[in-house]
């Protein structure tokens, strides 16, 4: 009887271990917990069988051994119905009325066998026990006949329902485990009719082994193809196992060499002993995880260095592609990936290994799992959920999928071909590689907020720069007077230095003044105004702008444009030519005003310059307004109808009142200091002689 009671023993041993690792895996889930369900049962089978062996048979012990086998076609029915897909027509699944006629047949068997009506007479015999069933026995077989019937059916549904390698793999080993004892004891009542003497002969250790067979199965489908990711127990075990046997030898081999070759005594020896082996114990260990692991494909690695070594290499890329790259070409030696592909949304993306040419596009939505094939498992039960983005990547090759994300929006993903090695990934290889997705986005953020502060310092710098231009060939805001005419200058440059610019040539026989409001801000607005400051001093009178709009008209990338306002200044009269700038309005002394040119073109535009130009006499009370279109929009539009509005109320003091009047309106806009525009204009008149 010791074999027997050996294999009952393995059996409820490897039963209850797979049955606490499923459930601790996820105990909420109806899956682990049905499967725990089936793997108790089958421990309570095996469990009953040994004390029958151990202790004195006691009919008890004979209904105790029933009762999973009657309770495994219904548990074994509702796992086939959830079991690797759920399939929700299933009608064991079906609660209600429904449901509890289902459950009824097993809780009517169960009655009969308690009460000692189901099994009529039971005897123990040498190696097993000899049954004979009662006048239910028909009853009892239609039930279970019933019952493997709804199984195969669920089973066929299921088959047909399939759409996933991963699925396929759960579904042949873990079935292919469980149809052993899990429809032998079925069969065993509906179909085993072994006769002796007319009884039914039910064989000790059978069963168990049956089991072990179902065990070892599992355990296969866990370690290859990691349905329950328990594969460290397996390798630690057998590390273990290996290292005690030697050290026993070791141990053995010694004290033998010590006492009988060195005539030591068996004190010093067992001292000595013990000493070479807590010597040898750490570098034997290391050297058989060291084999075990490469007999696994396994690889043992530091994941604090290597995620250290990780970030050290990605902070150093200056920019997303650079970023990516480096995260790649370092993680995929290190996890033994055949293939990784990073991609973010923005389209900017990194290959290692032999990622094809043309891949997928992202997933727009995550379900909480890094195995692809799991996520295309729970997508039919998961409401709105669209798997075809996941397909897509599993038939290009791919296996693990980790999403990059900023808060609840998943800006990209990670992508993980199958390993070179014969495992798949490990726990700390797939904690490694989340940890290190995690660091993609921060790091990305941090290295566009440093771009931002390299552009705002490369911008504050150009603002300063240009501010020094500015200085250099800006006209003197305090000046009063040029030649015959009396003037009014005002400039308010925004914070960017639009482009605003007063130009005053004061030269005997040569005066003028322009207003110029250059298309570009900063450093080319300034690089611009250069330009026309030199081409109105380099050319005749009246070719100053013809001859500037060439100067800029070449320039077209980045392109050089500038609305111009000139104002040659004679001894009683204006010459007035406007490009693109609000025509000058022309003030009398009741505040009424008038335009005295078109608007133009600015000059640099293609094609030939378009100018509008005027001789203007300005009569005495009368007051000359030039002005860029900043100040137009200061007062709401950019048409200067509210500008006007405000002079022809404001301006009945004269040049000196309505000028006054725009200081104080300009004073009382909100936000001045962030005003996105300059503000320049120019107030003149003859001077009193």
């Amino acid at each position: 009887m010791g074999l027997p009671l050996l294999l009952c023993a393995l059996s409820m041993g490897t039963q209850a271990l797979l049955g606490l690792l499923v459930v601790a895996r996820a105990p909420r889930q109806r899956v682990n917990q049905v499967f725990g369900l089936l793997l108790f049962l089958f421990f309570l089978w095996s469990a009953a069988e040994f004390l029958l062996i151990w202790r004195p048979f006691a009919p008890w012990l004979a209904r105790l051994l029933f009762t999973p086998i009657i309770l495994l076609p219904y548990v074994f029915a509702w796992f086939t119905a959830i079991f690797p897909q759920r399939w929700s027509e299933a009608p064991i699944l079906k609660g209600g009325l429904t449901g509890l006629l289902l459950f009824a047949p097993t809780v009517l068997l169960l009655v009969l066998l308690w009460t000692d009506r189901l099994v009529a007479t039971c005897e123990p015999i040498a190696n097993g026990l000899l049954l004979s069933f009662g006048r239910f026995e028909f009853l009892a077989k239609g039930v279970v006949v019933g019952y493997l019937l709804l199984a195969l059916h669920a089973l066929s549904s299921v088959w047909h329902q399939v759409d996933s390698e991963f699925q396929m793999r759960r579904l042949r080993y873990t079935f292919a485990a469980l149809a052993l004892p899990g429809t032998a004891g079925p069969v065993f009542i509906a179909l085993g009719r072994w006769y002796l003497a007319g009884y039914t002969a039910y064989t000790f250790g059978l069963f168990p082994t049956l089991g072990l067979a179902m065990s070892c199965l599992l355990a296969y489908a866990i370690l290859r193809y990691q349905l329950m990711e328990i594969d460290l127990i397996f390798s630690i075990g057998l590390v273990y196992t290996l290292l005690s046997a030697l050290l026993a030898g070791f141990l053995e081999l010694m004290e033998n060499t010590l006492q009988n070759i060195l005539n030591v005594s068996e004190t010093w020896s067992t001292i000595l002993s013990t000493l070479v082996i807590a010597a040898v114990f750490s570098p034997l260990k290391d050297l058989i995880v060291g084999v075990v692991d490469r007999f696994f494909g396994k690889r043992s690695f530091d994941a604090a260095a290597v995620l250290r070594h990780l970030l050290q290499a990605m902070r150093q890329g200056s920019s997303p592609e650079e970023v990516l790259a480096a995260l790649v070409r370092e993680i995929a030696p290190v996890i033994d990936a055949s293939m990784v592909v990073i991609r973010l949304r923005t389209g900017v993306t990194a290959k290692a290994g032999t990622a094809p040419e043309e891949l997928p596009p992202l997933p727009e939505q995550w379900l909480p799992f890094d195995e692809i094939d799991a996520i295309l498992e729970a997508a039919p039960t998961t409401p709105e959920f669209d798997a075809t983005g996941f397909r897509a990547w599993r038939q290009a090759g791919f296996r693990l999928a980790f999403p990059l994300r900023r808060g609840e929006t998943v800006e990209g993903g990670l992508f993980l071909g199958p390993k070179q090695g014969r495992l798949p990934y490990s726990t700390q290889e797939k904690t490694l590689v989340t940890s290190a997705v995690a660091e993609v986005i921060p790091i990305l953020d941090n290295l566009a907020l440093l771009s931002r502060l390299v552009a705002r310092d490369r911008a504050t710098q150009e603002i300063d720069w240009a501010r020094r231009l500015y200085d250099r060939i800006q006209a003197d805001p305090a000046r009063s007077r040029v030649g015959g005419f009396e003037v009014l200058l005002f400039s308010s440059l925004a914070r960017e230095l639009k482009g605003d610019l007063i130009d005053v040539h004061d030269v005997p026989g040569d005066r003028f003044i322009a207003v110029h409001d250059a298309f570009h801000h900063g450093l080319l607005a300034a690089l611009t105004l250069h330009l026309l400051y030199s081409a109105l001093r380099c050319a005749p009178a009246g070719e100053r702008l013809a001859r500037a709009h060439a100067v800029l008209a070449p320039f077209t990338d980045p392109p050089l444009r500038s609305a111009v306002t000139y104002l040659g200044l004679g001894e009683d009269r204006l010459t007035v030519i406007n490009a693109g700038n609000p025509p000058p309005l022309l003030f009398d002394a009741r505040g009424d005003s008038r335009p005295v040119t078109g608007l133009g073109r600015p000059l640099g535009l293609a094609g030939g310059p378009d100018l509008s130009q005027a001789e203007v006499v300005i009569p005495a009370g009368s007051f000359l307004l030039c002005a860029t279109n900043g100040l137009a929009k200061a007062f709401g539009d950019d048409t200067g109808d509210g500008l006007r509005r405000f002079l022809r109320e404001h301006g009945d003091g004269g040049m000196p009142g309505a000028h006054q009047a725009l200081q104080t309106a300009l004073a009382s806009l909100p936000d001045r200091a962030e005003f996105p525009d300059d503000i320049t204009y120019v107030f003149l008149r003859p001077a009193a002689p």
